[in-house]
């Protein structure tokens, strides 16, 4: 029976040591998962960017300044006109689908602008703002996120309102006119892309594709004057990718921190597991928020391999499809500008210019961003072909493969496209 007893005793003693083994192992890896997570948001702080969404939203906007003034205004309007010209689920109108328009289709245009002439002013008065700030309440932490994205897609009406009027004052001849609503186009994605979180700044991106587009079609359309085309240059060199690539990726962690993390149950939140995630999402947004996309004008992978040290976190695997996609937009509207910088010397120059070379082109603009060649140039009866090789770093002729391939990226004019495509039919 003593025997029993001292048994039962050393298992016990054995337990409680094993369980107290157990607790402060566990109390050591939560306490060194919350020193790493205190250490990553010491540094991000350092380098100069908020963890809270109090502090990214500290900054007061006065109306002014602050282009979503006009937005809010105007807003059940732009939705109307945005739907004249470019239709919904029920109407397709030809205003932006198609490449030429008939008499007739541009008088109902003409028709459908005028009867929002004041706010298409104003809306291009507003791009030129500073700031474009969307009054949010942050003590509703678990709406910031979701009115953000509702707001981010909204400002697309803008754009395709906007791109209807530079193609109805093309039509009437109306150049310059037609370059202020493109570049209007453009300052509105250079605000868009101050909101924060990945998907405003894949709306901006868009925008600006879209500026550039239409910009394009003034261009090719005939003779702008110079300070329409002065004004133009200065937006396209304005846009600092390296930059916004930063702030954009650097803008996503107050959201992690305030909006996603709360979601861990409370009973876990502060367990190692948790506090580790949190400290991989930390080091993960901002190594890669460090890294320039640009360097001496020629594209370089922001994203680190996935079997480097960095890229063996799970957390970087659970955010690497929206990193690339964010990457590869950012990249094609890079291309995009340059080309279109390209276009405007071309046009500077008279339009009379038939190779690369008589443009005169320097510096990084003047590179091909994905091996650091020159612009590609080929002539058309409807103006120039600009283009880059493409993410795949192949040659693939420019023309069609501008198109739906998505091979080569660049301009070309909307009466070429049309013809590759009655080709292809």
């Amino acid at each position: 029976m003593p025997k029993q007893g001292s048994f039962m005793k050393w298992g016990l003693f054995t337990g409680i040591g094993g369980l107290a083994i157990g607790l402060g192992w566990l109390s050591w890896m939560n306490y060194t998962a919350g020193e790493r997570v205190t250490e990553m948001r010491e540094e991000i702080v350092k380098a100069g960017y908020p963890i809270h969404l109090k502090d990214l939203y500290k900054d007061s906007v006065p109306d002014q300044d602050n282009a979503y003034v006009e937005f809010q205004k105007w807003k059940d309007e732009i939705s109307a006109a945005d739907i004249a010209v470019s239709g919904n689920a029920n109407t397709q109108p030809p205003f932006l689908s198609e490449p030429v328009l008939s008499p007739e289709e541009i008088n109902e245009l003409a028709a459908i602008i005028a009867s929002h002439q004041v706010m298409i002013d104003e809306i291009v008065q507003a791009a030129h703002k500073k700031q474009l700030r969307v009054p949010l309440n942050i003590d509703k932490v678990e709406e910031v996120l979701q009115e953000l994205l509702d707001r981010s897609q909204e400002f697309r009406s803008i754009a395709r309102v906007l791109s209807a009027n530079v193609r109805l004052k093309i039509a009437q001849g109306k150049q310059n006119e037609a370059m202020a609503s493109a570049i209007a186009i453009l300052k509105w994605s250079q605000l868009i892309a101050k909101q924060p979180t990945l998907v405003s700044y894949l709306v901006a991106t868009a925008v600006r594709g879209i500026g550039i587009h239409y910009a394009a079609e003034v261009l090719y359309a005939g003779p702008v004057d110079e300070a329409s085309l002065k004004n133009l240059e200065e937006v396209l060199l304005a846009f600092d990718t390296n930059a916004q690539w930063k702030s954009v990726v650097y803008s996503e962690i107050p959201f992690f921190v305030d909006v996603f993390h709360p979601t861990v149950p409370a009973a876990t939140r502060h367990f190692w597991f948790s506090l580790n995630s949190e400290a991989d999402y930390l080091y993960t947004m901002k190594t890669v928020a460090e890294k320039q996309l640009i360097q001496d004008g020629v594209f370089v992978t922001a994203m680190p391999n996935k079997d480097s040290d960095f890229g063996k976190s799970w957390m970087f695997a659970s955010i690497m499809p929206a990193m690339n996609a964010t990457q590869e937009a950012t990249m094609r509207v890079e291309a995009q500008t340059r080309c279109l910088l390209a276009l405007l010397q071309w046009r500077r120059q008279g339009g009379t210019a038939e190779d690369i070379k008589q443009l005169n082109l320097s510096g990084a603009w003047a590179k091909d961003p994905y091996d650091g060649g020159s612009l590609k140039f080929q002539t058309s009866e409807f103006g120039p072909i600009l283009y880059v090789i493409g993410n795949n770093r192949v040659d693939d002729g420019g023309g069609q493969a501008i198109m739906g391939q998505q091979k080569d990226v660049g301009l070309l004019p909307l009466a070429m496209q049309a013809k590759f495509a009655k080709e292809s039919e």
